[in-house]
């Protein structure tokens, strides 16, 4: 009974092996990208590449609890390495970048002084705005502060419309604090570090109106 059990136990283990990383192989280990995650994102793509094929190799090569173990060592070890060489080229971008755009919001609401990338991880890197508010902040019936909402379009090197698939690639920044008409506040927002996100040179502030309109919101 006790070798039956090991050997379900394996069975699991290789099954769940199998369902991790899976991504799109090689096929994405390169990315060509002008805007200021470019190689960030290459690192990614290049170590989900790498682990599915690892976890390929695992799902079918591993036959013992020992071949799990130095599988799943080889597959800790790329992720680490992977995370390491994401840091370091992290830190050659010289944060905080200031980002060019444009205010087309309207400046009913406010208006945009400027924008920053601040901070960089794995998994999404930070932008923030500077904006100048024209209006008081909104309050709900129980007397709490209303999210104040800044939208931006990511824009490539080429001032075209970064997409996530078919639709427009969006980037929220907002508050929720007491705000006064005529003061200066700062507003953040994340994006994934991605390959379409990689291409952003520029944002396009709009206001929460014309984002909704574009959702269908409205």
């Amino acid at each position: 009974m006790k070798k039956l059990l090991n050997t379900a136990c394996l069975a699991i283990t290789i099954a769940f092996l199998a369902g991790c990383g899976s991504g799109n192989g090689g096929s994405e280990k390169k990315l060509e990208s002008n805007g200021y995650f470019g190689k960030l994102a290459a690192i990614k793509l290049a170590y989900k590449a790498d682990d599915s094929t690892l976890t390929a190799k695992a799902r079918t090569e591993a036959k013992t609890a020992d071949d799990i173990v130095a599988f799943q060592s080889k597959i800790n070890k790329l992720e680490e390495d992977a995370k390491a060489e994401f840091k370091n080229e992290a830190t050659k971008i010289g944060l905080p970048i200031t980002i060019p755009f444009v205010d087309s919001s309207g400046n009913a609401g406010y208006v945009v002084k400027d924008a920053k990338i601040t901070a960089v991880e794995w998994d999404r890197a930070t932008l923030e705005a500077t904006i100048e508010v024209k209006t008081d902040s909104e309050k709900t019936m129980g007397g709490q502060n209303v999210q104040f909402t800044v939208p931006a379009l990511m824009l490539d090197e080429s001032n075209k419309v970064i997409k996530d698939h078919a639709y427009d690639n969006w980037v929220i920044l907002a508050v929720t604090k007491e705000m006064k008409a005529g003061e200066t506040q700062k507003v953040t927002g994340v994006i994934s570090i991605n390959a379409a996100n990689s291409a952003l040179k520029k944002l396009v502030f709009k206001s929460y109106d014309d984002y909704k309109k574009a959702k269908g919101w409205n």
